[in-house]
């Protein structure tokens, strides 16, 4: 902190004294001045950098607390701090693609160092602009960072650099274009984006080099940013995402996927748990919005996570949203729903998932004006009765038809006893998602255009939210289908006597469309399996696209299955089972994520010594040092408990064979190998009962996996859920706990047979 106020200071942007020298006249002289010149002290914070996996980089940015100066003063006593967002680059290459089809294009950017810094303030105004560190008093000569009214008043300048930039435009237009440059500037981050014509972009960034310089002065342009990323090129990391102008997409990068996988762990994020904290939810709220730009299916559910900040009255700690109790339950049910729907995407490889064509960042009609689009528009449509549903593709010439009359009785149950019409909307909305898992590789890239005669349908496909969770779970399908397959669904209504042929499809006598329909040149699509598929799981909804198998299909079940409880001994199991004293040894800047489940579970954190458990996680350590620690730690007390060794999935030769010394060493050691057989975890004891820790998920005896019962792995860069082969890590089963609390199988297996 001393080091950057001294940097300030070399270049006259604050002033330093004190009043703790040795000289007490002095001092007393100081203290005179500071208090006729009225100088009001702020605190001094320093907000600190994350790492990927949340915890706290060296890092940091110091910042003024002038929340007490602030609040004599608005924000809109200022300029506006407008800022571009990714939507307005990708219109401009969006733009410079339809100009000059086929050419290549390169981004480049610049950067302003110290940033608000350039900017000085008035003399009266100094005063209110000072902070103390170590007994140094720093007054400030120029904005700081926490200052309500910084962001507005630099945005001047760097709009007056890009109206002075864009004033320009190249010479020789036969060979440059006639275009004037342009630029998008997120506060002390300007970016060019320009085609490969002649030597344009050069010109054009020689240009804003000099609106920098003629704006904030020599050394506006920092050196260091510029050799990093000032070099036009096809891909840039631009304000957090990855926009790559030559396959025209967006991505979120790899560092702040696994930020995001270890956010969504947080315990107080776990479906059935209504007590967040505000600070996290207001962290999650806005990671969101990055999230969405990449993943456009994600923004109609960005209101879900502002509804539970529209809190009561009053500064609150914990979340307290306001609401009746039925809006409150709708709204939580709603929240965990989308967030198992991210969680879902986050699991995909990097690359499949969170990627997004330039297109899919714009309006319709914009996307609609786009050159090709409009011709590679597909329209699909959809009617539905108590008796019959039909679908069609009319790019495709292909339709589906089924009998209805014998589900009516099921949706309605779904639907919560709903009238007919809301029976019909819920019935044409899944024909519709069966119909998109069916056709998903077709529309692969294409816009889609649901017709329909229901305004419900065609409400929910336009907001995508739904109070009903079984409808919720389809639009949530439908997101799914499109986020992986790149295709976007837009519905749009007409009367229902424009809707010709699918009102005469679930109308007419079934044998007679059938045979008019193959006679046009229609193809029948055999999707009834897929349909009463869906409805069988209406009371579970889920996130598995109907026929859908492997990883992701298992994930899917995973998430919606809702914790395991154990109904046969109600009275004797504990909400906290754990007992006994646990010692995580801490070979490096793990977590301590073991004590943490340990203590929320009920049992002790204990000195090695003392401890019934000892746990340690090792890293893929080519050189086997930290084995070598854990032989060492182990033997210097006469401890004779259960040990458990948490390690990767690719572990060094070095650091394996140093573990069979400590199986052949200590007896009663259990080490937990993920390349290991079933044999290896037979006896191992490991906890996750009543969600009280869900960083760790350690195997335990070894057990036939049931059809229903989903495997999962631990990846050590990131503890979420991962898809893995049976007998690796998995939840706790109901029995498992009863064991734990020192109750017999026996016991168990005769309970549960009477309950059944």
């Amino acid at each position: 902190m001393l080091q950057k106020a001294w940097k300030d200071a070399s270049y006259g942007a604050v002033l330093l004294c004190s009043t703790e020298t040795e000289d007490q006249e002095e001092n007393r002289q100081i203290d005179q001045i500071l208090t006729e010149s009225k100088v009001a002290e702020s605190p001094l914070g320093r907000v600190p950098k994350q790492n990927p996996d949340r915890t706290i980089s060296a890092e940091g940015r110091p910042i003024n607390d002038m929340r007490a100066r602030n609040a004599s003063g608005s924000k809109y006593d200022h300029p506006p701090a407008a800022q571009p967002r990714h939507r307005a680059v990708v219109r401009q290459s969006l733009w410079w693609r339809v100009r000059h089809p086929k050419v290549p294009q390169r981004c480049a950017k610049r950067d302003v160092p110290r940033a608000f810094k350039w900017h000085f303030l008035k003399p009266g105004d100094v005063p209110e602009f000072c902070t103390r560190i170590l007994g140094v008093l720093i007054l400030s000569l120029v904005m700081v960072f926490g200052w309500v009214g910084a962001p507005g008043e630099f945005v001047i300048w760097a709009t007056a650099t890009q109206k002075h930039h864009g004033s320009f435009r190249p010479c020789h237009p036969q060979f440059n274009d006639v275009v004037p440059y342009t630029s998008r500037w997120l506060m002390d981050d300007g970016v060019v984006v320009e085609p490969l014509v002649g030597n344009r972009i050069q010109r054009s960034l020689s240009a804003m080099d000099a609106a920098m310089v003629s704006v904030w002065g020599p050394g506006a342009i920092n050196l260091d940013k510029l050799a990093e990323e000032g070099t036009p090129a096809k891909s840039q990391l631009l304000w957090g995402l990855h926009l790559d102008f030559e396959e025209q997409v967006v991505v979120l990068p790899e560092p702040k996927r696994i930020k995001a996988k270890h956010l969504l762990r947080e315990p107080q994020l776990q479906r059935g748990c209504q007590r967040v904290r505000t600070k996290l939810l207001r962290e999650l709220a806005g990671t969101a919005q990055y999230w969405a730009v990449s993943a456009p299916e994600i923004a109609p559910y960005l209101p879900v996570f502002y509804r539970l900040l529209q809190q009561e009255v009053g500064d609150h700690e914990w979340v307290k949203p306001r609401g009746s109790e039925s809006e409150l339950e709708a709204a939580w049910a709603e929240f965990w729903d989308a967030l198992d729907w991210v969680r879902l995407q986050m699991e995909k490889p990097w690359g499949t998932s969170f990627r997004a064509a330039f297109g899919k960042l714009l309006p319709l009609r914009e996307r609609l004006a786009l050159p090709g689009m409009a011709a590679s528009a597909r329209f699909v449509g959809g009617d539905a009765t108590l008796t019959r549903l039909g679908s069609t593709d009319w790019k495709d010439r292909c339709y589906h038809m089924a009998d209805s009359s014998r589900y009516v009785r099921a949706v309605n149950e779904v639907v919560g006893g709903g009238d007919h019409l809301e029976i019909i909307g819920v019935m044409e909305l899944l024909t519709f998602i069966v119909l998109a898992a069916a056709r998903k590789e077709t529309w692969q890239g294409q816009l889609i255009l649901y017709v329909t005669d229901n305004m419900n349908v065609k409400g929910r496909l336009r907001t995508r939210r739904a109070s009903n969770r079984y409808v919720r779970a389809l639009l949530l399908l439908l997101q799914r289908l499109e986020a992986e397959n790149s295709f976007t669904v837009d519905g749009a209504y007409v009367r229902t006597y424009h809707n010709t042929l699918n009102d005469w499809l679930t109308r007419e006598d079934e044998d007679k469309v059938h045979a008019e329909m193959e006679s046009s040149g229609w193809t029948r699509l055999e999707l009834n399996e897929d349909w009463e598929g869906l409805l069988r799981e209406a009371m579970r909804p889920t996130l598995k696209l109907p026929g859908e198998k492997g990883p992701s299909a298992a994930l899917a079940i995973q998430l919606a299955n809702e914790q395991q409880t154990v109904h046969a001994f109600p009275a004797k199991i504990e909400p906290k089972p754990f007992k006994g004293g646990l010692h995580q040894i801490r070979l490096g800047s793990e977590l301590l994520t073991f004590e943490l489940g340990w203590a929320k579970g009920g049992g002790s954190i204990a000195s090695q010594a003392q401890a019934d458990w000892i746990v340690c996680v090792l890293t893929q350590d080519p050189k086997g040092r930290e084995a070598d620690i854990l032989l060492k730690t182990l033997a210097r007390t006469d401890w004779r408990g259960r040990l458990i060794v948490d390690q990767p999935r690719e572990l060094s030769e070095t650091s394996r064979n140093r573990l069979m010394q400590l199986q052949v060493q200590w007896g009663q050691a259990q080490v937990v190998d993920y390349q290991g057989t079933a044999d290896e975890k037979e006896r191992v004891q490991a906890w996750r009962a009543a969600q009280v820790n869900e960083c760790q998920m350690l195997p335990l005896r070894s057990a036939e996996e049931s059809g229903s019962q989903v495997s999962v792995s631990r990846s050590q860069e990131a503890p979420c859920w991962k898809v893995g082969r049976p007998g690796l890590v998995r939840p706790l089963l109901p029995e498992e706990v009863w064991e734990m609390q020192g109750g017999l199988a026996e016991d168990w297996r005769s309970a549960d047979s009477k309950r059944k």
